[in-house]
């Protein structure tokens, strides 16, 4: 959130840049599962200027996903790492601080 609200209020480029191209690298991995992932973010924006373009025009939703095994993010007192709900209200706030869309979706267990 933090690296977006730079782009579009100081034309600060440089995470998404360092981004894009820790992404292009790994076309050159071992992992295909990562190369595959990579091939698809590479074809969608094809050079590093049109990816930071399409961020800058967007109004991208942040999602906070999380598997829900012995704790309930919706019942704080359910989870026992204090940082882990520090991090979580930190992230709401600078959401609506930087006026930023933030869903949290819980994944199901399979």
């Amino acid at each position: 959130m933090q690296a977006i609200q730079n782009v579009k209020t100081h034309a600060d480029t440089f995470f998404l840049e360092k981004y894009y191209e820790s992404i292009f690298n790994k076309l050159s991995t071992d992992s295909e599962q990562l190369k595959k992932s990579a091939e698809k973010f590479i074809n969608e924006f094809p050079t590093k200027d049109e990816f930071v373009s399409w961020i800058i025009k967007s109004s991208p939703t942040f999602i906070f996903a999380f598997r829900p095994n012995n704790h309930d993010i919706y019942e704080p007192k359910t989870i026992s790492s204090t940082p882990a709900k520090i991090a979580m209200l930190n992230m709401v706030r600078e959401a609506k601080l930087y006026d930023i869309d933030l869903k949290i979706v819980a994944i199901e267990n399979s």
